[in-house]
């Protein structure tokens, strides 16, 4: 739901890793990635849960910021009578930029920590470990913005932007997710021939 990619004209029976998306290369592992989790084990039903909620804002990535940002919120019932959730805070970027804003931690099992001490410390091995192996590792955090006043339908976009940098504190970090590039299998002979040429 913190996403910038989306698949286009493929339909669902066409294999994951084939399927035609818009959206750059991080957006793109990580909605493969996303759409992988509902043949898993877990059965996660992607399309459903991202049916069921309404995008109401969003800050794309971009370099200063190293982070995405989206607000959503869920629907509740049909027609008429469509209700919505609370609004939520979805980022996901850069841990070394994310880290700081985030105050808990969400466990395995559901449960929420202070991301302080041993939470911080077991964190930041897995990211180190990961790029050490070369992988682009994204902190994914979430936040509930219930109690915070703003309307988003008559404030404008420049308005709730400057809003959402101050709300950007008191994150739960949800998990980490690390994406590897392989060099592709003819990079060795490009390479050659770059030095070929000086």
């Amino acid at each position: 739901m913190c996403n910038g990619a989306s698949f286009i004209g493929t339909d669902d029976s066409t294999p994951i890793d084939q399927r035609t998306i818009k959206g750059d290369a991080t957006d793109t592992a990580i909605l493969r990635f996303s759409e992988s989790a509902s043949n898993g084990p877990n059965r996660i039903d992607v399309a459903k849960m991202v049916a069921s909620h309404e995008k109401i804002f969003e800050i794309p990535f971009n370099s200063k910021n190293k982070w995405m940002l989206t607000i959503i919120h869920e629907r509740r019932g049909g027609g008429d009578k469509m209700e919505f959730g609370e609004p939520f805070m979805l980022v996901k970027g850069a841990p070394d930029v994310l880290f700081p804003a985030c105050s808990t931690a969400l466990n395995v099992d559901g449960s929420v920590v202070p991301f302080d001490g041993a939470a911080y410390q077991r964190v930041s091995a897995i990211q180190s470990e990961w790029s050490s192996e070369g992988q682009r590792v994204l902190a994914l955090c979430s936040r509930s913005l219930d109690g915070v006043q703003i309307d988003f339908n008559h404030t404008s976009a420049n308005d709730v932007e400057k809003m959402m940098y101050s709300q950007l504190t008191n994150l739960t970090l949800v998990g980490l997710v690390g994406i590897r590039d392989p060099p592709r299998s003819d990079v060795r002979a490009a390479i050659q021939v770059i030095r070929g040429a000086g």
